[in-house]
């Protein structure tokens, strides 16, 4: 009696006698009343492994996202206000250095004070940076002082000497550890004056606003 048989080579199952199985080579013999049944089950089983392949796809997505979104706010939440050198130089340019009073204490001479004339600042909310530094995570802090006793007692030095007019002024103290920015003060015209190494920077607003 013949039998329906496959072979590896994928030739399509016929009716032979098993007499001529030998030319064929290893052949598997089916019920044909089996195959559609088995084909259901193989593709049932095909889908299944696809389906769960995708879930695992999709679950390993998510699962490194999130690694690298929780990662950044590690990394950000470990920037300490410290001076940063050569980092993070704003693109913006909102004071400029524009004079400097040397002071009779001070550690630099004029070739150091001219050195910082015209360079850049950038004060936001949350960071100053100035001459290649830039603190992050800056917090604020800020008072009405008397202009005239604070820069007599701080710098032996009249507001006249300065050209300076107001009889109030901002005092800023903050956590930055550049130097200078720790505490500075600010005019009502938006002038800044900071001191470093002994002398005393007069910051001119690049931008009106």
């Amino acid at each position: 009696m013949g039998k329906y048989a496959w072979n590896f080579e994928g030739v399509r199952g016929e009716k032979i006698e098993e007499s001529e199985i030998s030319k064929y080579g290893f052949m598997l013999s089916i019920d044909p009343k089996k195959i559609n049944s088995s084909c259901l089950l193989l593709m049932f089983s095909g889908c299944r492994l696809i389906l769960s392949s995708m879930v695992l796809i999709l679950a390993f997505s998510g699962v490194f996202a999130f690694l690298c979104n929780a990662g950044e706010k590690m990394s950000d939440a470990f920037v300490s206000p410290a001076a940063i050198p050569g980092q993070g130089t704003s693109i913006r340019v909102l004071w400029t250095v524009s004079s400097y009073h040397i002071m009779s204490n001070a550690a630099w001479g004029e070739n150091e004070a001219r050195a910082l004339l015209f360079k850049p600042l950038d004060i936001n909310a949350t960071t100053i940076a100035f001459d290649g530094q830039t603190c992050r995570d800056v917090v604020f802090t800020s008072e009405i002082i008397d202009t005239t006793e604070y820069l007599r007692e701080r710098y032996q030095v009249t507001a006249q000497s300065l050209g300076i007019e107001d009889k109030i002024m901002q005092l800023v103290k903050t956590t930055c550890r550049i130097p200078g920015f720790d505490e500075y003060t600010r005019l009502s015209d938006r002038r800044l004056l900071v001191p470093i190494q002994g002398v005393l920077f007069v910051f001119t607003p690049a931008v009106n606003y």
